[in-house]
């Protein structure tokens, strides 16, 4: 006979997921006098914020989110009362056309003409869609292209579905926006919500797999892969988009008894990208060699562009560490979902390779330290961030309505304001759900 543990604590709400937007709902319900016990799957806090130490020690190294892109007044605000500072990310951005590095100023070729019409885009539309609609052509094949790749690189979308409006209103907003890192890296802010939760005597329990949800008004059973099973009066679903979306034989997904299936519906009708970051350490920052870079001088280069297999990077300048970050995302991402750890690093050098024009086995002999991560795989993830699609709109509103006033929802994916698909949006989703269960 197999006994199930029952945990009868006498907990008013039960927080689901230990991301930012967790932690931040649970510790404003905990101010609030709220008896709440937080449920994490992975072995770790933080979510999508991974900050590890460097192995040349000169540093964090960011396995998730890394930038607050712009001026971000919950996060900001969160940072003064932790005492953490950051500091002000800014440098040149280069592109590489076949063996030949040049400096640009704009991330898409065409952009101004871009703007233009997305200013004067009144019903929404996909943006593969309106490309093929006001970009159509030879003429315009350079300008599809970079759009293309910037909404799926920067976005991580995939632009068959993405809101043109909704790009619209993210791209010609932080145009000019101020780009920041975390001193000591996004895990700090996470340690510092954890301890303000331990001092409330909130617990936090990690490994703890949620599989079903049961449910009636003013009362959650949770039952864990373990088998535990946890009650309270109400629960916070702070899960990534990508795990609610999931099929049932998922290893992260959740079952709702009974079902909720206008939320199910709303889940699927936003889009969460697809991302793999990798992190090469390497024994020197070689980029800064003007001789090897023939005769470029690259101190300042911030990002460089390219058509390669792995076609975005980025320095750590102000900070010339010798720490090169790739990006794949959106399609780029898909096509190597299923590519070992091994595999990322032989098409990461040999991008680098053909970039700077050095052989592979220079660079190899530089390299130190190897890191990848897919997010979009990642059991607990399945995907990078949130973006909107021509339905999320509709969606929102579904999901920001509380189930019988005992499921309540958050999530960077539910936050509508200017800076979707961030930790910001994590933890102001946070708050307002906790404001939204305490008024009522």
């Amino acid at each position: 006979m197999v006994l199930l543990q029952l945990n009868f604590m006498d907990i008013d709400v039960l927080v689901i997921g230990a991301g930012a937007s967790g932690l931040m709902a649970a510790w404003q319900l905990a101010k609030a006098g709220k008896k709440v016990k937080v449920l994490e799957a992975a072995d770790r806090l933080g979510g999508r914020i991974h900050t590890i130490s460097a192995t040349d020690g000169t540093g964090v190294i960011e396995l998730g989110a890394e930038f607050i892109h712009g001026n971000m007044p919950v996060t900001q605000q969160l940072l003064q009362e932790a005492g953490l500072t950051f500091y002000n990310v800014h440098g040149s951005m280069w592109r590489e056309d076949e063996g030949q590095l040049k400096q640009e100023d704009q991330f898409i070729p065409g952009w101004n003409e871009l703007a233009e019409k997305m200013r004067a885009l009144e019903d929404d539309m996909p943006l593969a869609d309106f490309l093929h609609q006001y970009f159509a052509g030879d003429a315009y094949e350079e300008l599809r292209t970079g759009v293309m790749n910037y909404a799926a690189g920067y976005d991580t979308a995939n632009p068959a579905t993405a809101s043109t409006l909704a790009l619209r209103n993210e791209w010609l907003q932080e145009d000019e926006a101020p780009q920041y890192r975390i001193n000591k890296g996004y895990g700090s802010l996470i340690n510092y919500l954890f301890q303000q939760l331990t001092a409330a005597g909130v617990e936090v329990l990690m490994q703890c797999c949620v599989k079903e949800i049961h449910w009636q008004p003013q009362r959650v059973t949770v039952t864990a892969q373990t088998g535990d099973s946890y009650i309270a009066r109400q629960a916070v679903i702070t899960l990534p988009l990508g795990v609610l979306q999931a099929d049932a034989t998922a290893q992260g997904a959740v079952t709702f008894m009974p079902s909720v299936l206008d939320k199910e519906r709303a889940f699927q009708q936003i889009g969460m990208g697809a991302v793999i970051k990798l992190l090469l350490e390497f024994a020197e920052p070689f980029w800064l060699n003007h001789e090897q870079m023939n005769g470029k001088d690259l101190t300042d280069m911030q990002f460089l562009f390219s058509q390669r297999s792995v076609g975005t990077w980025w320095t750590q300048v102000p900070n010339h560490r010798s720490l090169l970050t790739g990006w794949l995302g959106g399609f780029h991402a898909e096509e190597f979902r299923n590519a070992t750890a091994e595999e990322l690093k032989e098409a990461a050098i040999a991008s680098l390779s053909d970039i700077f024009r050095l052989p592979e086995g220079e660079l190899n002999r530089l390299l130190i330290a190897f890191y990848a991560v897919n997010w979009t795989t990642e059991p607990f993830t399945l995907g990078s961030y949130s973006y909107a699609t021509i339905y999320t709109r509709q969606a929102w509103s579904v999901l920001r309505q509380p189930t019988a006033e005992t499921l309540f929802w958050a999530g960077e994916a539910l936050y509508d304001g200017p800076f979707t698909g961030t930790v910001e949006a994590a933890l102001v989703s946070g708050m307002q759900v906790a404001e939204q269960l305490l008024a009522g």
